[in-house]
């Protein structure tokens, strides 16, 4: 019985380490490996995420996040990868992902069940939940006390969902 669990378990590795990456990563990878771009979906608008700067720059902590994951790619290839970007915004950028307009997409995804079922999320990079920003002494300290309050928020996004949920008053 021993000797079979052992077997069992070099087969297991041997089969593990038989098959290339590339057979996980999938088509993305091969068009990555063959074109030598990656296509990537950013948002203009999600500050301190992705935006354009003043300078008409696109900039943002996503486009940092970008920028690595194309540096890793070239090492890994071997060859020179370059970064296309693709403007995205919270209603077309999982059509994007799902289309192949674009391979990837970083900005400030929220992470559902229901989304999981059409896209693959990495790990989470970034973390903070709903936060607002309100003037000090504004007594809205509270999920009551923003009844009847206006609220800005980025339409179509999580955060306006999470306000709509805890506070339908709002």
């Amino acid at each position: 019985m021993f000797i079979k669990k052992i077997g069992i378990g070099i087969l297991t590795v041997c089969l593990g380490i038989s098959y290339p990456s590339v057979g996980i990563a999938g088509p993305v990878w091969e068009r990555i490996k063959n074109t030598g771009v990656i296509t990537a979906g950013a948002r203009t608008d999600a500050i301190p995420f992705g935006y354009i700067n003043d300078q008409e720059e696109w900039v943002g902590y996503s486009l940092d996040m970008l920028e690595l994951i194309r540096q890793q790619v070239e090492q890994e290839l071997n060859k020179p990868i370059t970064l296309e970007l693709v403007e995205v915004d919270p209603v077309n950028r999982f059509d994007k992902i799902q289309d192949q307009s674009i391979d990837i997409e970083c900005g400030s995804t929220t992470f559902t069940w229901e989304r999981e079922k059409f896209v693959d999320f990495s790990v989470s990079y970034f973390g903070s939940g709903t936060q607002m920003i309100v003037r000090k002494g504004s007594n809205l300290e509270t999920i009551p006390s923003l009844a009847g309050r206006r609220i800005g928020v980025i339409p179509e996004t999580t955060n306006e969902e999470v306000i709509k949920t805890l506070q339908p008053e709002a």
